[in-house]
């Protein structure tokens, strides 16, 4: 099983520094094996619909405001992603909530399309849910633009070459 693995900003996520036509940037995502990452992130057809509902948008801002409030400096770990490299694609295996979410915020903090990183919703159900949640979050607007600095977000990228190690992974984590 080959797996990279690196650490990221939620920021450094949805730059454009996962694009390979991109120049070469300070902001670029190093793995352990020292390569840059690169590809567009995608959700595949296959996963399950974005439902994240009102009591997990409110569990997320809760738990950054709380950290953010006691560790001024440190930055809030939102756990791993783990990814599946197919050519110039990064699919999300695991993280697609957090990730949907992210976007969501980022859209109302910052409403230009690639905000949202480039990721493609067409099942009703996500639609539905996103256009429900962007509502939400745009009631709350004053709390997201007071605690949520993608700067501050990190995650741990688990890359595989192979679907199949990507599942396996998943299952095993």
């Amino acid at each position: 099983m080959t797996v990279q693995v690196a650490t990221c900003s939620a920021a450094q996520l949805f730059s454009e520094c996962l694009h390979p036509e991109s120049s070469p940037s300070a902001n670029a995502i190093i793995t352990s094996d020292n390569e840059t990452v690169t590809g567009a992130l995608t959700i595949p057809e296959y996963q399950r619909p974005y439902c994240w509902q009102d009591k997990q948008l409110d569990g997320l801002l809760a738990d950054i405001q709380s950290h953010a409030e006691r560790h001024t400096d440190l930055p809030y770990y939102l756990g791993s992603l783990i990814l599946h490299q197919n050519g110039d694609k990064l699919n999300i295996i695991d993280g697609q909530q957090r990730i949907t979410t992210l976007a969501l915020m980022g859209c109302l903090l910052n409403p230009n399309p690639s905000s949202i990183g480039g990721l493609v919703f067409d099942h009703p159900t996500s639609q539905q849910q996103i256009k429900h949640n962007l509502q939400w979050l745009s009631a709350r607007l004053d709390r997201v633009r007071e605690w949520i600095d993608f700067h501050k977000l990190q995650f741990t990228l688990v890359i595989t070459q192979s679907e199949d190690d990507a599942y396996r992974f998943f299952e095993t984590q």
